[in-house]
């Protein structure tokens, strides 16, 4: 009888005692797990911080450059004749090729855009940069041929003509579509530069001078 009770109460002990360890190692797994995706949402976090942190200067230089440098080339033509009145008596005026990458933060980066937890700033992002390519590439259909324009003009017989002939689409060129793609990016980078660093100041980015 001592025996059999004896024997009973180790099995209920093992018994127990197992059930035990089960619910500590599920309990022990679920925090694991708990604990490891705070880790893991702190790191996408500081990933997506670091990579606004590094697009914000970005779009500051090519703002302060290739747009500023725009800016001041319009404001320049526009003083030879008023945007709207004798259009056709301004002669095209030099844009050089845009070669410098100003987008290389972005490219490499834009996988991380999805990440952001706000979805309309990330929106603003692309459109922003999407804009920002479509000058840049309107500014590189322009450059070349005004430099043919201007190697005619210097030219001999029916050569300065043919550059005449160019002046009226490259006038176009320059006023509508250049400048137009110039508004678009300069209404929208101000605020894209002031929502970034919303951003970061309410997910506690360290941003210093910001």
């Amino acid at each position: 009888m001592h025996f059999w009770l004896t024997s009973l109460f180790s099995l209920l002990a093992a018994i127990i005692g197992g059930w035990i360890a089960g619910r500590y190692a599920v309990h022990a797994q679920k925090h694991a797990v708990k604990e490891q995706r705070a880790i893991d949402l702190e790191a996408e976090r500081r990933a997506v911080n670091g990579t606004l942190q590094a697009i914000k200067p970005e779009l500051e230089v090519f703002n302060a450059e290739l747009v500023g440098d725009l800016k001041r080339k319009f404001g320049d033509w526009d003083k030879q004749k008023p945007r709207n009145e004798q259009q056709d008596e301004r002669e095209p005026f030099a844009i050089p090729p845009v070669t410098h990458n100003y987008f290389i933060v972005y490219d490499l980066n834009a996988g991380m855009l999805g990440r952001i937890t706000k979805a309309e700033l990330t929106k603003k992002i692309v459109t922003t940069y999407a804009r920002a390519k479509s000058l840049m590439d309107a500014v590189n259909f322009y450059s070349p041929r005004y430099q043919e324009r201007e190697r005619l003009s210097r030219g001999v017989g029916s050569e300065p003509a043919q550059a005449q002939g160019l002046d009226l689409g490259l006038r176009n060129w320059a006023n509508e579509t250049i400048r137009e793609r110039l508004e678009a990016v300069e209404r929208d980078l101000p605020t894209l530069l002031e929502d970034i660093q919303k951003y970061l100041e309410s997910s506690g980015a360290d941003t210093p001078g910001g």
